[in-house]
């Protein structure tokens, strides 16, 4: 769990790992009146490179690569969901735990 303040507002990540099966599952909440993005990248301070998941009410989280403040190759997550409650967006998604991506 992680709780991330941006401009006074919480974004909350929850994840949980299957070892057996070598997949996380990712959920991710925060107020937004667009969309809300979460990035990996192993590279402190620098967005470009990160595997970005972006989410929005009513479809499903999509998944690119930040290359300088722009997100490339996204792509919808076969399974995932992503919901808007009362200003309050929630996505859902699962990637393998093994990657090319950060």
């Amino acid at each position: 769990y992680a709780d991330i303040n941006l401009d006074g507002e919480p974004v909350e990540l929850d994840w949980t790992v299957d070892c057996e099966a070598s997949r996380i599952s990712f959920e991710a909440r925060g107020r937004a009146d667009g969309w809300v993005g979460v990035g990996f990248t192993d590279t402190a301070d620098k967005m470009s490179g990160a595997d970005t998941y972006q989410i929005r009410g009513g479809s499903g989280v999509r998944n690119g690569r930040a290359v300088g403040r722009a997100v490339v190759g996204a792509g919808e997550i076969p399974g995932s969901s992503g919901e808007s409650k009362d200003g309050l967006l929630i996505g859902r998604w699962t990637r393998d735990l093994d990657t090319d991506s950060p």
